[in-house]
Parts: structure tokens; C-alpha cells; sequence
């Protein structure tokens, strides 16, 4: 009772999918609920049709907007602002060659952090030594697959207290890392 343009295009359900030899037409297929059954008739590396599992492969992309950049801060600072726009920090290795517990602490802040800030992470560095100074690295298993998101900005810092930042002894440690 339907009619007119466009020129209506249908399928058809089958418990069992019909199984077509050399020549012979076939309807589309549906599945219980009208939708339409697609099936992928080859494998891509990495595939298994049997468990529905597809391999996937990161790609480099050539773009300096998604490329990664690095920061390393060696023995001259412990208050940085690494990016002073929104950004995704994907990793980080702090060392601390004091004999005092230090802790890495990460800030959503355009500019560097000073006295009293309130990071979004702070990680402790144990004690260590200027010849065997103690080395802390956080990556995708505290950050993700996609990086920890700062809204405002990405700020690192080392401090002597783990709840607000406290500057720790510059000479006394370094970090580096990665982000976007």
C-alpha cells in the first residue's frame, strides 16, 4: 500500500543465511529486528570472524597537532609550565636524589605552579641519593591510552608536601615528558 519515489530497497530475514551458487540472485539480508546484516567475506590481519575480534595498529600521524612534544627539566627547576593552553600529559620520569621523600605532582594550570596549588596527582619519589637517586615513571597505566586531559594547562612540579605544592631542592632532581 506503500508508494511512490523514492524507489523503496528491501531485505529479508533468515534464521539461516541462504547459501548461493554461481549465477543465482539473492535478497538482501536483515536480521531479526530489520536491521541490515553485513558480513565481512575476508580476514585483515589481525581478525578473527569466529571470537569478533578486529586487530588494530597505531599509525603515526604526520600532524603536529597529535604529534607528542617533550619537556625535560634537569636539575634547574621544579615548577614548570610545560603547555599554557589545554593539553594531554601522556607521560613522565621524575628522579630524586634526596635523602627525603619527594612527590611529582601534576597541575591543570597555564602557568607554573607555585606555593599552595593543588595538583590532580601527586605521586610519591622515594628517598634517594646524588649516585643512586630514586626514579619514578608514570605513563599510560595512571594517564590512559589517551593522556591525562588538562583543561587549562599542563604544569609539573616537584614538592616537599603531597596535598598543595611545596618547592623541593632544585639541583636535587630532574623530569622529563611527553605530551600533546
Amino acid at each position: 500500500t506503500d508508494s511512490g519515489n523514492p524507489v523503496k530497497v528491501g531485505g529479508k530475514y533468515n534464521t539461516t543465511p541462504p547459501t548461493l551458487t554461481n549465477g543465482q540472485r539473492g535478497d538482501a539480508q536483515l536480521d531479526v529486528n530489520g536491521n541490515s546484516k553485513v558480513t565481512q567475506a575476508t580476514l585483515v590481519a589481525g581478525e578473527s570472524l569466529t571470537d569478533d575480534v578486529l586487530g588494530i595498529q597505531h599509525k603515526p600521524v604526520v600532524s603536529s597537532t597529535y604529534s607528542a612534544n617533550r619537556f625535560g627539566i634537569f636539575g634547574t627547576d621544579v615548577d614548570v609550565s610545560v603547555k599554557a593552553a589545554a593539553g594531554n600529559i601522556h607521560s613522565i620520569i621524575a628522579s630524586n636524589k634526596n635523602a627525603a621523600l619527594r612527590y611529582l605532582q601534576i597541575f591543570n594550570k597555564a602557568s607554573a605552579p607555585v606555593g599552595g596549588d593543588v595538583p590532580v596527582l601527586s605521586m610519591p619519589i622515594g628517598a634517594g641519593t646524588a649516585t643512586n637517586p630514586t626514579i619514578l615513571p608514570i605513563g599510560r597505566e595512571i594517564f590512559g591510552n589517551g593522556g591525562q586531559y588538562l583543561s587549562a594547562g599542563v604544569a609539573v612540579g616537584i614538592s616537599t608536601t603531597e596535598a598543595t605544592f611545596t618547592a623541593a631542592t632544585t639541583t636535587d632532581h630532574d623530569f622529563y615528558g611527553e605530551y600533546v
